[in-house]
């Protein structure tokens, strides 16, 4: 399937974006469990179960990262079929007229909110084991940066993953029409 210029330029300029989106939000936790390595350990007198506490809310985190990125996906996904969805503008990118740029843009907030449920519980369980110290914690944490790290986009495989959305989408189009449209 031949791409327009300009959804080539679109993908191009939103993947830029998202890499260094995901980079920063694996770097912010690495660097603060940097930190944590090369700071000592407060004395803390009651061993609290903070470890514990952390590593459920990462367990929630992955549940929540499971679920939520791509029920807000499908949803956007759902009105770029219907003609309805536009990205919020910034001033940093002129807003997507492709349906590529489109799905690039709703990629973009799907990963952000998946790596943003992911940091969260990498900071919480880098904090657990700066106070307590406790292996798991560090585990959960590194654990958590690769997991985030996962998330960065690499063509190899969005390619493929743009075009299946463009069949998803077409497929929609042709069950949904527009209103005002009859087949």
């Amino acid at each position: 399937m031949e791409q327009k210029p300009d959804a080539v330029q679109e993908v191009q300029q939103i993947l830029s974006t998202l890499r260094v989106i995901v980079f920063a939000l694996a770097a912010g936790v690495s660097v603060f469990v940097c930190y944590v390595l090369t700071t000592e350990s407060p004395d803390v007198q009651d061993k609290s179960s903070l470890s514990m506490y952390m590593a459920i809310f990462a367990g929630v985190a992955l549940l929540g990262r499971v679920v939520v990125p791509g029920f807000v996906f499908g949803t956007i996904r759902r009105k770029i079929a219907q003609g309805t969805w536009r990205p919020e503008p910034n001033s940093s990118q002129p807003l997507p007229k492709t349906d590529e740029g489109l799905l690039m843009a709703a990629l973009q907030m799907k990963t952000i909110i998946g790596c943003a449920i992911l940091e969260g519980a990498g900071f919480g369980n880098a904090y657990s084991y700066l106070v307590e110290r406790h292996i798991l914690s560090f585990a959960i944490t590194l654990a958590l940066i690769l997991m985030i790290v996962a998330h960065f986009p690499l063509r190899l495989w969005l390619d493929g993953w743009l075009e299946r959305q463009k069949r998803w989408l077409d497929e929609a189009r042709s069950l949904h029409p527009p209103e005002g449209h009859t087949s």
